[in-house]
């Protein structure tokens, strides 16, 4: 009987401890099959993933707008501090518009995507959030900004033709150079024209008409100029100026410009040949 029990017993002992060694290494089979019971996260990706947003002058700053686009910086790393480079990182936002169209670019060798926020013409706070997904995992991190319109800004566009219409930047006495200047204000990528506004056209070389060097836009945001040339030839530059009025306190001290080169070309003559006829006549003509 003694021996009976101890058999039992045994056996019992043995079935137990390899019971409880299978549960350990999460035996049986099923899904997961990989790390220890107990062991949270086990599927986790190992990637580390950060945002910093920073304006034109390279500072932070998370306030977007017409005048002050944002640059965007997703860093992506390993937990040991290594660079995960080319990889694919995306970035979503719920308010401004992002660049690339597609909201998403490569990390370089160090682990950096970047991208731009613009504003698009809607106010208010809102979310960027910058995703990375590897092996059907994901790791995101978020960054609140704000969008206000904020002062006006101003783009002049400028063109310069010869008598027929076509871009030229020569021209001569007997072809005077038309300049189209076109003022626009800009919201994020959106261009509208502005009528009824001054615009000032300089010139190193040549004479301007009007003579005062200044002329309205109309309601396509066009002002038109004539240069004509004088003796003198060679080459200058014109400057076609924006100041916005003092109602837009916020603008109203800066200047909007913009240059091109020009040039005076001799006027080619084409002298034409003659003939010499002699007859001799007599007193009857």
């Amino acid at each position: 009987m003694l021996n009976r029990w101890l058999r039992t017993t045994i056996r019992f002992i043995s079935i137990t401890v390899a019971a409880l060694l299978i549960a350990a290494c999460g035996g049986g089979g099923g899904a997961g099959g990989g790390g220890f019971l107990g062991n949270d996260g086990a599927d986790q990706i190992d990637a580390v993933i950060a945002i910093a947003a920073t304006n034109a002058a390279g500072d932070a700053d998370n306030q977007l707008s017409n005048t002050n686009p944002l640059t965007i910086e997703v860093s992506l790393q390993r937990s040991n501090g290594d660079p995960i480079a080319n990889a694919v990182v995306e970035l979503g936002a719920t308010i401004g518009m992002v660049s690339p169209d597609n909201g998403s670019a490569l990390t370089d060798a160090n682990g950096v995507a970047v991208f731009e926020v613009t504003f698009d013409g809607t106010e208010g706070a809102g979310t960027l959030t910058a995703t990375y997904t590897e092996s059907a995992q994901s790791v995101d991190v978020s960054l609140s900004i704000q969008a206000a319109a904020g002062p006006p800004a101003y783009l002049l566009d400028l063109t310069t033709t010869d008598p027929l219409g076509n871009l030229t930047q020569r021209f001569s006495s007997t072809d005077p150079l038309t300049v189209t200047v076109t003022l626009f204000s800009v919201e994020g990528i959106i261009k509208t024209p502005v009528a009824n506004e001054i615009i000032t056209l300089g010139s190193s070389i040549g004479t301007v008409d009007p003579s005062n060097g200044s002329a309205l836009t109309d309601n396509s945001g066009k002002a038109t100029f004539l240069i004509q040339a004088q003796t003198d030839q060679g080459a200058g530059t014109i400057t076609a100026t924006y100041s916005p009025s003092s109602e837009d306190a916020e603008t109203a001290s800066e200047t909007f410009s913009r240059s091109q080169n020009i040039e005076i070309q001799a006027v080619s003559e084409n002298i034409g040949g003659f003939g010499l006829t002699l007859e001799l006549l007599d007193a009857a003509g």
